[in-house]
């Protein structure tokens, strides 16, 4: 991803709960929510790159995936993982970019 693609999801609302899930593009009617608490080590074997290096600093990261139930798959749009910061951040991952998206 460029740059000028990066930008453009800039501003982008999501919305997440137990009935929907949406990025403002597309939207999943029936959401589940994968949990996982990943070491360093095994953030780095899945993600290639440390906790730390992109802000991450607790010794277990929360990491919640979203499955969309009309697939059972993991849904493959932009705002499906959250790699959650703090109580009001989480990053999520596009192309290659981590993006960090602020709770209202």
């Amino acid at each position: 991803m460029d740059e000028a693609a990066a930008k453009a999801f800039r501003g982008r609302s999501f919305e997440y709960s137990g009935a929907r899930m949406s990025n403002g593009q597309k939207t999943c009617g029936s959401p589940k929510y994968v949990i996982r608490r990943l070491s360093a080590e095994q953030f780095f074997r899945d993600y290639r790159c440390a906790p730390a290096d992109i802000g991450l600093l607790g010794k277990v990261v929360k990491e919640i995936s979203v499955e969309c139930e009309e697939s059972g798959v993991i849904w493959p749009t932009v705002g499906n993982l959250a790699l959650i910061k703090d109580r009001g951040t989480f990053l999520t991952l596009w192309d290659g970019v981590f993006f960090e998206v602020h709770r209202d």
